[in-house]
């Protein structure tokens, strides 16, 4: 049987395509294997589960149950390359197999409005940094930021100021968490401009809550802020000798917004969900 030889002009393009699709597919990614697909994909779902998507009459932002791993580091298929499935591949090496969720409640804006309003009546004095954090600090309850993390590294820090005059609170949960506080920004405290006394008139007010579910505070680690707050950060252990197991190590919650509304919070989130995640 006689071979056909291919033509020169042909092979070429095809060592230039095959050359290409080489650099395209290794470039720092790889396919994502199905037991990797079903994992990541369920673990998304238990931690939006878990979350409340309702709080009083007030607004979110996109808040979409619908998710799928394959496209989450994919977000330009190309007709040279179908990216669809690909993850950095760090992951399950160097990187945990990490999922999280965030959803961000806003007061309508009428309300909004009317306590800026408020707010700026309680000055008299612009001069006098008390009268400025009550004003900041009676607005600063509009807004109100869940955020849920899983299978998170030992050497991340979550971190929150507060007034030393209002020292950290814990939080009573109906799981067993490894830490769980609230630190309060005071106006006891008002937040002032770096390396000065006079009042930073754009100062967050907002208070901060941490907890930790799974593995133990590893560290601890305190400090004062420019601003004439206390800081605290807190890391969470995680046992790299696992981090290519499809297991959950540790779940970090942080919830930021007003006091009375990160109580709120901790009461419509569901905690023996997020527990239940937990390798046991």
């Amino acid at each position: 049987m006689k071979r056909t030889a291919i033509p020169s002009v042909i092979l070429i393009s095809i060592l230039i395509f095959m050359s290409a699709f080489n650099i395209i597919t290794n470039n720092g990614f790889r396919k994502l294997r199905p037991d990797e697909i079903t994992y990541l994909n369920k673990s998304h779902q238990q931690l939006y589960d878990a979350v409340p998507h309702a709080y009083k009459d007030w607004k979110t932002l996109e808040d979409s149950r619908q998710f799928d791993v394959r496209k989450y580091w994919c977000q330009e298929p190309t007709a040279d390359y179908d990216c669809t499935g690909d993850c950095p591949s760090s992951v399950g090496v160097g990187d945990p197999y990490s999922m999280d969720w965030k959803v961000d409640f806003s007061m309508p804006r009428d309300q909004s409005d009317k306590l800026a309003g408020e707010s700026i009546k309680m000055i008299k004095d612009f001069s006098d940094p008390g009268q400025i954090a009550a004003s900041l600090k009676f607005t600063d309850k509009s807004k109100l930021q869940i955020f849920v993390i899983s299978n998170v590294v030992a050497d991340v820090p979550w971190k929150f100021s507060y007034c030393n005059k209002t020292p950290p609170v814990t939080i009573e949960l109906p799981v067993q968490a490894t830490l769980a506080v609230k630190g309060i920004k005071s106006t006891q405290c008002p937040i002032v401009n770096e390396n000065t006394t006079t009042a930073n008139m754009s100062a967050d007010y907002y208070d901060r809550a941490i907890i930790f579910l799974g593995k133990p505070l590893l560290k601890k680690e305190t400090t004062k802020w420019h601003d004439g707050l206390d800081g605290i950060s807190y890391y969470i252990d995680f046992d790299k000798s696992k981090i290519g197991k499809l297991v959950t190590q540790n779940i970090v919650v942080q919830i930021i917004g007003d006091s009375a509304d990160i109580d709120a919070a901790v009461k419509l989130i569901d905690w023996q969900k997020l527990n239940n995640m937990i390798e046991k």
